[in-house]
């Protein structure tokens, strides 16, 4: 019995170190982490005509510098175009969202800056009337949207971006609107709220 006590007792000795080795990771170093969410509006156009887009992101945040998130956005007033097929009183809505990556600068500086880009997609939805308002048809677009933003430190646990980007929209007409007129310049109001 001594001996199998001994022989424990060696084993646990000569296996410590190597069980207390560093574990491998893909990423290496001691990295800082946060966190954020919060409500967006947009103020952009559609079809060339002035437009508002509500909605909400949050995201990831890595050594206060990247941003690894998601969002998404919804136009505040029903679009009215029609191309004869449907009723006056149909109505079209748009709703995009997707995939966010946001690069910061200067975190900790009162005043900053960041660059964020938006990949993910939209659907431009038929809808019926105010009585009857159930989906009749939609279409599927691919959308991009880079931004440049400048954020101000409010509080160490809320900021405010203003921002300035694109939207680009790929995808077939549907009922009046192609990706022309679903694609615009947006500027953009964040509000955010978390660890940062």
């Amino acid at each position: 019995m001594k001996k199998i006590l001994m022989a424990l007792a060696i084993l646990a000795v000569t296996a410590g170190p190597a069980l207390a080795a560093e574990q491998e990771t893909l990423i290496k170093g001691d990295h800082e982490h946060g966190g954020f969410g919060g409500p967006v509006v947009k103020f952009t156009t559609f079809d060339f005509e002035p437009g508002v887009v509500v909605g909400g992101r949050g995201g990831w945040i890595i050594d206060h510098k990247l941003v690894i998130g998601g969002g998404g956005y919804g136009l505040t007033k029903n679009l009215n175009k029609d191309d004869g097929n449907y009723s006056d009183e149909s109505q079209l809505s748009f709703g995009y969202g997707g995939f966010e990556l946001e690069y910061i600068f200067g975190s900790d500086k009162l005043v900053h800056g960041s660059i964020y880009t938006l990949i993910g997609g939209g659907s431009l939805t038929l809808m019926g009337n105010e009585n009857d308002n159930h989906m009749v048809e939609s279409n599927e677009y691919f959308v991009f949207e880079p931004d440049l933003n400048l954020e101000l430190n409010v509080a160490k646990f809320f900021r405010i971006g203003l921002g300035l980007g694109y939207r680009v929209v790929a995808g077939d007409e549907f009922h009046g609107y192609d990706y022309l007129g679903l694609s615009g310049v947006t500027g953009t109001l964040t509000f955010k709220f978390g660890k940062f």
